[in-house]
């Protein structure tokens, strides 16, 4: 209400008798205000009696007009109508102009000392303040003030402005409001520190009871900044947090009061304010403001911020109350895919009653192995073979049955177990693994906050070594997300890693916003791409098709595997397949299973590939000679068709391709079918449909041909 800029600090708390100053006025600087106990009660009549100048001009008069001394009044928008003849000499001003504000006077940022609250806090609540200290830009100098000031209510009980007095600062008194300054702000930010936004929060809640109607409270936390401080340093992580406390006061401004609580949580007092719309609005605004890119020592920074809100006196009457539910609003803000805003309501108490329940059950959980894995198997991309199994955790609850790790995953990670249950799960993966025929790699996904750290290079040397697993055997599955914003400290622990043997993959490649910087990471050894990726390419109206074999191709050139994951039927392998991927992931190939399983499953692979090399040499090829079309980078060539049958053909072609070369046969009857090159001679080539071929189709076009 005073303008954004000014703050004050309380020195010494005073006596508050009703809507007047309190009892007594310091005497400071050398100059005497209201000597006598018979001057201060003749002061306190006179304010009471009348909002008229002549009432403070008089006491001007009476009690010593100098410079060093200050009487003011206000109207209701807190705009001066008053100020002391010695002051306003002082500023070198007349009477007030009708625009200047007490806080366009006392410009300098300060902070609140000992149990009130900050003069502008207590004013945008129209409460009286006792000994506040400011600091004032006086003809280039800066001159330290305690300021003391009511709220004026005419005989209806409405607000018509504020008056006060005031006296400067001199030698002791100065110096403990100076110090005051530097130990209640946030010294990195110059924000409100968390004693100060508490105490303002206080405030703003029992603000009410004199005719207000309440009061919100943002709690903030921006997403990824860990990631950012981790990588980039911790200069420039404070850097950042400098530039969001600029903009995050620049949205705020004079609606509220801002604080920052430590590392990367803000708090916002908004005093008055209990609108949902207008609270949304706000959220909304400082959220987009929040995540436009920073330039931080020439690097370019992306984070984001959530936002939990809980209204006074609807949420909460007190400060502990408020704050605790607007913390379960921000937990559901980034339950909800972060990047955005959440009000509190009651059913997240009960949330987070349960959230705490499972947190505790978890904790036992890892302790007490009650974490399973269950293990997915990946494929060779043209013969299906099975090349290795991925871990998966799995927690059975004892009364809430299996929780999927998209649940627990996050609440282990923001209870602080992630750590153990990383290694839990690499401990007990290789343990299992070490039992499985040596040709069968083992991948572990690893999160984020595992990378961040630096725990994850001995954990995985005590988890082989404890196992005694084959350091070739495994691969680390890190998400392409990690790589994007941890280039830097990614790629030092990838290469660690891939220096003990083990190789690393990166995880969900396309799940969001793919970068292509991200393959200059020289321990990169498998690239998988995201099951959405692969179900883009399939839809001829976009480019997914078109970006994905370049990226193959890219990946083919810097040595790097690529797998496709989601696979879940004939289109999808055939699809991954012509556009290069190597292996295959998905439920056509198999869902998860026990461990106890993973036998069973390794011999009927090989039973099931000995009966498709059988199955080859009997099955019976129908002689044809057809014109035809195949399809092969992006090229189409008239070739005829030898000879057919269920698995592959016979063609000639004026352009002969290499063994394994993907391609696209159009024989003229039914959907044009994928195949691979099986072998080949100078002009004719034998090819292996990836799905059988139906031989129906053949035999309908030769009655149909026999036709006179």
């Amino acid at each position: 209400a005073l303008g954004p800029l000014l703050s004050m600090v309380v020195l010494a708390p005073g006596p508050i008798s009703g809507t007047v100053v309190g009892t007594s006025i310091l005497i400071m600087g050398g100059i005497t205000w209201l000597t006598s106990k018979n001057a201060d009660e003749q002061a306190r009549r006179m304010m009471a009696e009348s909002q008229d100048h002549l009432v403070l001009r008089r006491l001007a008069l009476d009690y010593g007009d100098t410079e060093h001394a200050l009487l003011w009044e206000t109207d209701r928008n807190d705009i001066l109508t008053y100020i002391s003849p010695g002051f306003a000499r002082r500023l070198g001003e007349a009477e007030p102009d009708g625009r200047k504000t007490l806080g366009a006077i006392f410009g300098l940022p300060s902070v609140d000392q000992g149990p009130m609250q900050t003069a502008e806090v207590l004013i945008a609540a129209r409460q009286p303040f006792m000994n506040a200290a400011a600091v004032a830009r006086i003809k280039g100098d800066d001159s330290w003030w305690s300021i003391s000031g009511r709220p004026i209510i005419d005989e209806l009980g409405r607000f018509i402005g504020f008056r006060g007095h005031g006296s400067e600062l001199t030698g002791e008194l100065r110096d403990d409001a100076a110090s005051a300054q530097r130990s209640r702000y946030d010294a990195l930010t110059g924000l409100a520190g968390r004693s100060l936004i508490r105490s303002s929060l206080d405030t703003a809640i029992s603000s009410r009871e004199a005719g207000q109607t309440g009061c919100a409270l943002f709690l903030l936390d921006l997403d990824r900044f860990k990631q950012v401080n981790d990588t980039l340093g911790h200069p420039v992580g404070d850097e950042l947090l400098k530039l969001v406390a600029e903009r995050l006061t620049a949205q705020i401004g004079e609606k509220g009061r801002i604080g920052r609580l430590g590392g990367d949580e803000f708090m916002v007092v908004l005093p008055g304010e209990t609108s949902r719309a207008t609270l949304a609005e706000l959220a909304r605004t400082v959220i987009q403001t929040l995540s436009k890119t920073y330039i931080v020592q020439d690097t370019t920074v992306s984070i984001g911020a959530s936002v939990g809100i809980a209204i006074a006196p609807y949420d909460g009457d007190n400060a502990p109350d408020l704050i605790a539910r607007a913390d379960m609003a921000l937990y559901a803000a980034k339950s909800d895919g972060r990047g955005v805003h959440r009000f509190y309501d009651d059913k997240l108490t009960d949330a987070d009653t349960a959230r705490r329940g499972i947190r505790n059950d978890l904790r036992n959980a890892i302790m007490k192995g009650g974490i399973s894995l269950v293990y997915q198997p990946f494929v060779d991309a043209k013969t299906s073979k099975i090349l290795g199994f991925e871990a998966l955790a799995r927690w059975e609850h004892p009364t809430r049955g299996t929780i999927q790790p998209g649940e627990f995953l996050p609440i282990a990670d923001a209870a602080g177990l992630d750590k153990q249950l990383g290694e839990t799960v690499l401990i007990q993966a290789c343990r299992e693994a070490v039992n499985w025929p040596s040709s069968i790699r083992l991948a572990v996904n690893v999160s984020a906050s595992q990378v961040e750290n630096g725990a994850l290079v001995k954990m995985l040397e005590d988890a082989l070594d404890v196992s005694g697993l084959a350091p070739s055997r495994m691969e680390i599955d890190i998400s392409e997300g990690v790589f994007c914003t941890l280039t830097e400290k990614v790629e030092r622990v990838a290469t660690e890693i891939r220096r003990m043997g083990v190789r690393i993959s990166m995880d969900d490649f396309g799940a969001g916003d793919t970068a292509l910087g991200t393959l200059k990471c020289t321990a990169i050894d498998k690239i998988k791409f995201d099951p959405q990726f692969i179900a883009g390419a399939a839809d001829v109206q976009k480019r997914d098709a078109a970006i994905l074999r370049s990226i193959v191709n890219l990946s083919e050139s810097l040595g790097i595997e690529t797998l496709a994951e989601g696979v879940e039927s004939d289109d999808d392998a055939s699809l991954a397949l012509l556009l290069g991927c190597k292996s295959l992931q998905g439920y056509l190939f198999g869902q998860p299973v026990q461990p106890s399983r993973i036998p069973e499953l390794l011999e009927e692979d090989k039973k099931k590939r000995r009966a498709d090399r059988k199955e080859a040499r009997k099955v019976p090829r129908t002689t044809l000679f057809r014109a035809a079309m195949i399809y092969c980078e992006d090229l189409d060539y008239k070739v005829v068709v030898r000879n057919i049958s269920a698995i592959g053909a016979s063609i000639e072609c004026p352009r002969i391709f290499g063994v394994d070369t993907i391609l696209v046969l159009d024989i003229g009857v039914g959907d044009p079918v994928s195949a691979r090159v099986a072998w080949s001679d100078s002009n004719r080539m034998g090819i292996r449909f990836v799905s059988p071929f139906d031989m129906n189709l053949i035999r309908s076009a030769g009655r149909a041909d026999a036709r006179p």
